[in-house]
């Protein structure tokens, strides 16, 4: 089958939801299928690659759009790529969708000019934009957005996905809130994000890289992943000769934490590292003892899986971490979930893994098991390649 892939996460974009959606066309091009990428492409991105036609290297066609600014690229390439594909033929368009990019508004034009079926893919949709916490409400600029990101919710909701012939999101909390919406049942496919076993996969047994007992967060550091108290929280353990603290990531925030490190007497002990390759990620949650999610009590969290709890479960690693979907929280079984999001008591879950040893490598393996029956990647892809089939075969026959 030929298909149209609208995308406004791609690599060389170093996010999780550019290498999850690489992972998803990867997989459907191993499948047999004909793929076309069309995605924007920052000055950054063009930077990083080197020269242009970087989608070369890739085993399905990629086009960028011209290199733009970040803010730009919210819709001109989209206008501009969705212009290509009105000439582009292809038997089934999937579009990208989250708040702050309009690659699935796109999609909706080319459903009403070719007819084609049209499958929404939904990245990371905050369900509430009123209660997100990643957006401020200060300064002119925040407030567009916020307003930008309510406008969008309504539409989908209302109208837009509605309009598409499938919707794959990533939960069930997800699919049951569109279900409320009016959704069919029949329209709307809980898939999750999948993982690669055999890159994340556990270290060696009796391996001395997590003697130090490292505790380690990878990802954003913006107000709302509450790394002030997983600071506070390691200062409070600080008395663990041992005890290392490593943040691996960039945002609004890095500079305040940094500084708090300081405040605290903490700086011979925490590590910060920016921007890690993907590859290299497996071999830092090997070398760590405790893996952290999200630590704030979000109805972000609630509807989401965060990539890296996948990735830290996959290398058989006990995760501390707010409440997230119930599609991967098995608190106590594989992790423990901070439900007050206090210093204290997020330094009482980290006490009983330091002090449990057993119970640390019991969770570990129960996280790695799951993950490999559930969330392996050519799993996730067997039910998207299926919901491809049903369609298909709903539309032509």
């Amino acid at each position: 089958m030929r298909i149209a892939y609208i995308t406004h996460y791609f690599p060389p974009m170093g996010r999780a939801a550019a290498t999850n959606t690489y992972r998803i066309l990867k997989g459907l091009s191993d499948r047999g299928h004909e793929l076309a990428v069309f995605c924007p492409e920052t000055r950054v991105h063009a930077a990083q690659s080197g020269i242009r036609g970087i989608g070369q290297s890739y085993p399905f066609k990629v086009h960028y759009s011209l290199p733009m600014s970040r803010p730009l690229t919210i819709a001109i390439p989209h206008l501009f790529n969705g212009l290509k594909l009105i000439r582009y033929q292809y038997d089934l368009l999937i579009t990208q969708f989250h708040l702050f990019h309009l690659a699935s508004f796109i999609g909706l034009l080319l459903r009403i000019a070719k007819g084609k079926p049209w499958i929404v893919k939904v990245h990371d949709m905050i369900p509430d934009p009123a209660l997100s916490s990643g957006i401020s409400k200060i300064g002119f600029v925040n407030s567009c957005c916020e307003i930008s990101a309510r406008a969008c919710y309504g539409i989908f909701v209302k109208a837009l996905g509605k309009r598409s012939d499938k919707v794959l999101v990533l939960t069930r909390e997800l699919k049951n809130l569109l279900l409320k919406h009016g959704f069919p049942p029949e329209k709307v496919a809980a898939i999750p994000h999948g993982v690669d076993t055999k890159l994340f996969s556990p270290s060696i047994p009796n391996s001395s890289s997590a003697n130090k007992k490292t505790i380690l967060y990878i990802g954003s550091m913006e107000p709302e992943d509450g790394l002030t108290s997983l600071v506070k929280a390691f200062a409070l353990l600080n008395q663990e000769k041992e005890l290392r603290l490593m943040l691996i990531g960039d945002g609004h925030m890095r500079s305040q934490i940094i500084e708090l490190v300081k405040n605290l007497d903490l700086e011979q002990k925490v590590t910060f590292h920016r921007y890690i390759p993907h590859e290299l990620i497996p071999e830092f949650i090997k070398g760590a003892y405790i893996t952290v999610g999200p630590l704030c009590l979000s109805p972000i969290n609630y509807y989401t899986i965060p990539t890296k709890i996948l990735e830290y479960f996959a290398c058989g690693k006990p995760v501390v971490s707010s409440p997230v979907s119930k599609d991967i929280l098995m608190d106590e079984s594989t992790c423990l979930v901070v439900r007050e999001v206090t210093p204290e008591s997020i330094a009482e879950k980290f006490s009983v893994l330091i002090e449990d040893e057993r119970l640390a490598a019991e969770m570990g393996r129960n996280a790695r098991r799951m993950i490999v029956e559930r969330f392996d990647w050519e799993r996730v892809i067997d039910r998207i390649e299926k919901e491809i089939g049903d369609l298909e075969s709903h539309r032509f026959n």
